[in-house]
């Protein structure tokens, strides 16, 4: 939210929209609120169907601290949208690679997730370019691929 606060008056078109519940949404609507991004930002619950969701995205940004496998980056990227997350605990370059397949900003720092937010809003080939090299995961873990690799595992472990 800070970081879009930034970005806000350079691009009026653009909107934030988040997704999810939990005890920092009076939190995060006073911040709103505060920063002046009323209908600019908004809180969303949950959804059951993240790809109709996603496919209306055009970036996707995960500013976590810490994080096991992050299946909503990973649905992101599956849905070829261009991803900004932070370089949080639990290593985010297991799936991205830098520049290559989405963009990783340092933890806590609203300046680089501004400057990364603002090349991807101007630069829509980029964007594109991102999003297209992210959709590589599809196959990477494809139902039929990690269904094998548990089957090659059980098989390895029972004999």
């Amino acid at each position: 939210i800070g970081a879009f606060a930034q970005l806000a008056d350079e691009f009026p078109g653009w909107d934030v929209q988040i997704y999810g519940s939990g005890r920092e949404y009076t939190t995060l609507h006073q911040l709103i609120t505060s920063l002046g991004l009323v209908g600019r930002v908004s809180l969303n619950l949950p959804v059951h169907d993240v790809v109709e969701v996603l496919s209306g995205a055009t970036i996707y940004v995960q500013p976590s601290l810490a994080e096991g496998f992050p299946n909503a980056v990973l649905d992101a990227m599956a849905c070829y949208v261009s991803v900004i997350v932070t370089d949080y605990q639990g290593n985010p370059r297991d799936l991205i690679t830098h520049g290559e397949t989405g963009v990783i900003v340092p933890m806590d720092d609203t300046v680089a997730l501004a400057d990364a937010l603002r090349e991807l809003m101007r630069d829509s080939m980029l964007r594109e370019d991102l999003g297209r090299s992210a959709g590589y995961v599809r196959e990477v873990f494809s139902i039929e691929r990690i269904t094998q690799q548990w089957y090659d595992v059980i098989h390895h472990v029972l004999h």
